[in-house]
């Protein structure tokens, strides 16, 4: 039974939704979406079947059903996107089964990557692989068949291609334009929040496409609005200012949520609202509107802040990152990771490796083998990912490659030449010789990334966070301790306004216990005295540790008042050191994680054969 498999990422958009659906983008010039792949998941498995029926299989719906033909999947309105892409392919005789992680009517465009795993399965098992933008615009047609609105494209390229882009909306041409910053930094400032109610973004986009072809002046200025803020969301991650990129994120909310009353909701302003009193710098709904996620941008030391802020709300923080990488289709035969135009090109059998040149004189053949190695963090939902070149020299006498004397090189900085440097060939048995034997050790340089490749992080799980992939532990420390420095003052802070309203009782009855006094005394009701207690600075004496400053008491209720001040303050050096104690050890709560890396994690690429002298001969470049 053969077996095909498709996973590809979801999206969360930053700004320019609804723009991307014919023909709205045509009435604003140079309008353009912004969004970013992320973690979560949908996957299509495709296995062939003994017979002509279909069954389909909705793991994380638990639901299963076994059909005759296609006319009967037709007929199950559950399956209506896997019944639209049989209808297309005329396939027969085998088994689907697909899975996404995201909630349902989360608004990361679940719907839409799940389209786009199944349908590039389909093309796989019907012999006709489709990609890039083709298997987009096949995507796009097939699901606005089945939901009778018009769907958006935007949704499709984060699953085809990965990474952080802007969907340039131009006439004739939607193209996708990558945006250089590094997934690894937006990661830091990002945080998705699901609100738990689900949303429907046909039904809110079809609302405000309908307004604008019936001449909606008002949705037409909140559109271009929303297009003027996608051009400096780009604009703003291109030149890493993700401060400016949050203040627009914020500014593309408030215009989309003024588009119509669906957009918005109770929940939802709730998470805005609460997340920048935390010290987010913008918050806004993923998709449509009208539930589902917010995205939310913030520095990394306010990020602990926001997260803690958030977790209070009903609802969850989901465990997702931005990832750079797009499709990802398993065969029998291959694995392949990869934005569709730059899939990786390994030796094959067929092909052997190309040979090349890097000193004169006596040479020795060395292999030059090429990976990426992706690492991925479960609980954060990041994927790191580190280019791998090695050489090693091969023993042609022996048929083997010496592995434990390889050396980690930049190839950039190696000059190659195509044909020996000073004319002089090596035998060609040798020629032939090595690349057979750098075309066979594929599965050896699997092994050995396997066995010998790791990251070692750290986490403070108190703060939920992580460190980066080059960052030392005092490094990684030292941001905790920023953290909790303003943790313990926020928790000071609470802390002061809780004794400023117990000193409040202790002045009451003091008070009340003179004036009762005073007025037993005599048969005029009578304001008391004044104490010798300086009620205006007591609160922040006890709150500064200076010592009490005041005269003697006068009275047995005087006596009794300083007794309970003192008392106060006790209870403040305890509560405070409480609280010291606690965010110190919350900062201290680190713990060193290793990743290792599977081999559905790694990219090889292409081997070649380089003749020199030695291996010293690459650190010479």
């Amino acid at each position: 039974m053969a077996r095909i498999s498709v996973r590809v990422p979801m999206r969360a958009d930053l700004a320019g939704g609804t723009l991307d659906l014919w023909p709205i983008y045509l009435f604003f010039p140079g309008a353009c979406t912004v969004n970013v792949a992320i973690s979560l998941t949908a996957s299509c498995e495709i296995a062939t079947l003994d017979d002509e029926s279909i069954e389909i299989a909705l793991l994380d719906s638990d639901y299963e059903q076994r059909y005759d033909t296609i006319s009967d999947v037709t007929a199950d309105a559950k399956v209506g996107l896997i019944a639209r892409a049989l209808e297309h392919f005329k396939l027969t005789g085998i088994r689907i089964e697909t899975r996404s992680d995201a909630p349902r009517g989360s608004g990361l465009g679940g719907s839409s990557a799940l389209a786009i795993a199944v349908v590039r399965a389909l093309s796989e098992v019907s012999g006709n692989p489709i990609d890039g933008y083709d298997l987009i615009r096949l995507v796009r047609d097939l699901e606005t068949r089945l939901l009778g609105v018009p769907a958006g494209i935007q949704d499709y390229f984060p699953p085809v291609y990965g990474g952080l882009a802007s969907i340039r909306l131009e006439p004739g041409n939607v193209h996708r334009h990558p945006i250089r910053l590094p997934v690894e930094d937006l990661a830091q400032h990002m945080i998705i929040h699901y609100s738990g109610v689900a949303h429907f973004s046909g039904s809110n986009n079809w609302e405000i496409y309908k307004r604008l072809v019936d001449g909606d002046e008002a949705v037409r200025d909140g559109l271009g609005r929303i297009a003027a803020s996608a051009m400096a969301m780009e604009s703003a991650l291109a030149s890493g200012r993700l401060d400016v990129a949050g203040a627009v994120l914020a500014e593309e909310w408030n215009h989309r949520k003024e588009l119509f009353r669906g957009v918005s909701t109770p929940e939802l302003e709730r998470v805005v609202k609460v997340a920048k009193r935390a010290g987010a710098w913008g918050t806004k709904v993923c998709g449509a509107g009208g539930g589902g996620c917010s995205i939310v941008l913030v520095e990394p030391r306010r990020r602990a802040e926001v997260v803690a802020a958030l977790r209070k709300l009903p609802g969850q923080i989901l465990k997702v990152a931005p990832v750079a990488w797009g499709l990802l289709v398993e065969t029998p035969d291959q694995q392949s990771l990869y934005p569709a135009f730059t899939r990786p090109t390994p030796s094959t059998e067929h092909e052997p490796p190309e040979q090349f040149f890097l000193t004169p004189g006596q040479l020795v053949p060395f292999l030059l083998a090429s990976a990426t190695v992706h690492f991925d963090e479960q609980k954060s939902a990041t994927r790191y990912s580190f280019q791998r070149n090695i050489v090693a020299a091969i023993d042609c006498d022996t048929g083997r490659i010496d592995w434990p004397g390889l050396r980690r090189i930049d190839p950039d900085e190696l000059t190659l030449s195509p044909v020996p440097i000073d004319e002089t060939k090596p035998d060609s048995r040798l020629v032939e010789s090595s690349g057979t034997i750098a075309n066979d050790c594929r599965d050896q340089f699997v092994q050995l990334l396997l066995d010998n490749e790791s990251l070692p992080i750290f986490r403070n799980p108190d703060f939920d966070l992580y460190s980066r992939p080059d960052e030392s532990l005092e490094s990684f420390q030292e941001r905790c301790r920023e953290i909790a420095g303003r943790l313990r003052n926020d928790g000071l802070e609470s802390l002061v306004a809780t004794y400023r309203r117990r000193l409040d009782q202790v002045r009451q009855q003091f008070e009340k216990l003179l004036l009762e006094e005073a007025n037993a005394a005599s048969d005029d009701l009578q304001e008391p005295d004044d104490s010798v207690i300086p009620w205006g600075r007591v609160l922040n004496d006890i709150t500064s540790g200076k010592a009490p400053n005041h005269d003697s008491p006068r009275n047995a209720i005087e006596s009794d008042c300083f007794e309970k001040i003192g008392e106060l303050r006790k209870a403040w050096e305890r509560d405070r050191a409480t609280i010291d104690d606690e965010i110190e050890a919350r900062a201290a709560n680190t713990e060193k994680i290793i990743l290792s890396p599977r081999e559905r994690d790694l990219e090889i690429g292409r081997y070649f054969v380089v003749w020199a002298e030695s291996i010293g001969a690459f650190e010479a470049h």
